[in-house]
């Protein structure tokens, strides 16, 4: 099975019809330009037009976006740690909002880590009570598997 390709780009360039462009651009072409100023004209414009392209691919480049969004980042990391540190915050309003939005976010991260610790610990404190009634009662065997080392003689109310 072939992959149709679809049909080169035809370009025509059709010549102005417009009389009153056409006479004056001859107008002007004869009266003040020389073939050399016309090819400096036509150079320049490449130039400015190569200098165009070059802009527009880089702001439409992923890379420059990253690096961009990285450079922000690191700006404010340290102004967000300046805060933290007592120090102020800095005198641009949009580096002041990241900073203090990044220094929110790191502040709701260490809560979230914060409470799955203390949960995590809680539930392992509630599976050992657990088995300790369970040891004490004797009813290991039938409720837990219990792997290792039990300390006998456990007198917890």
């Amino acid at each position: 099975m072939s992959i149709p390709t679809p049909d080169p780009i035809v370009t025509t360039v059709l010549p102005d019809t417009e009389s009153k462009r056409a006479e004056k651009r001859e107008a002007h072409l004869d009266a003040s330009q020389s073939q050399q100023e016309i090819l400096d004209d036509i150079y320049r414009y490449r130039g400015q037009l190569q200098d165009s392209i070059d802009q527009l691919h880089t702001r439409l480049s992923p890379k420059y976006h990253i690096d961009q969004l990285k450079d922000e980042f690191k700006l404010a990391g340290t102004d967000a740690l300046a805060i933290v540190k007592g120090e102020g915050k800095p005198v641009d309003e949009s580096r002041a909002k990241n900073a203090e939005a990044l220094v929110k976010a790191g502040g709701g991260l260490a809560s979230l880590i914060a409470f799955r610790t203390l949960r995590k610990f809680a539930k392992e404190q509630r599976l050992h009570r657990e088995i300790r009634r369970a040891v004490r009662r004797g009813e290991a065997r039938e409720k837990f598997e219990i792997h290792g080392l039990v300390e006998e003689g456990i007198d917890e109310p």
